[in-house]
C-alpha cells in the first residue's frame, strides 16, 4: 500500500518546521508522502531579501526529507493588500498539485 499524502500549510518560512517538523517525520517514518506549502516569503516587511530565507527553507525540508516544497510568495505582513483572487488562485493550483482530486482519505497516526 502507497503511503498517504500530507500537506503542510504554513504562513511563513521556518513555521512548518517549528509548527510540524515533528509530525512530518512521523509522517516520513510511516511511508507517507509530504509536501510542504508555504504562504509568503516571510520577510519582505523587514527588508527585501528573499533568497536567504528561500534558501533555509529548501535546506530544512531536504533534511526532513519531504517530497515538495511550494512557496506561494505571497508578500509577508501585507496580505491585506492583495486582490482576493491572486491569493486564491495561487493556493488552488498549489493544493491541485499537492492533493490529486481523486485523492480524499485521511488518517490520524496513534
Amino acid at each position: 500500500m502507497d503511503g498517504e499524502r500530507v500537506v503542510v500549510l504554513a504562513a511563513h518560512p521556518d513555521d512548518e518546521t517549528l509548527g510540524a517538523g515533528g509530525a512530518m517525520l512521523v509522517h516520513r517514518a510511516h511511508g507517507d508522502r509530504v509536501h510542504v506549502v508555504v504562504a509568503t516569503e516571510g520577510v519582505t516587511a523587514r527588508h527585501p531579501e528573499t533568497g536567504r530565507q528561500e534558501e533555509c527553507l529548501r535546506r530544512a525540508m531536504a533534511r526532513l526529507g519531504v517530497d515538495s516544497v511550494r512557496t506561494l510568495a505571497l508578500p509577508d505582513q501585507r496580505l491585506d493588500s492583495l486582490p482576493c483572487w491572486r491569493s486564491s488562485r495561487r493556493s488552488t493550483t498549489c493544493w491541485r498539485a499537492c492533493v490529486p482530486p481523486s485523492s480524499t482519505s485521511t488518517r490520524r497516526l496513534t
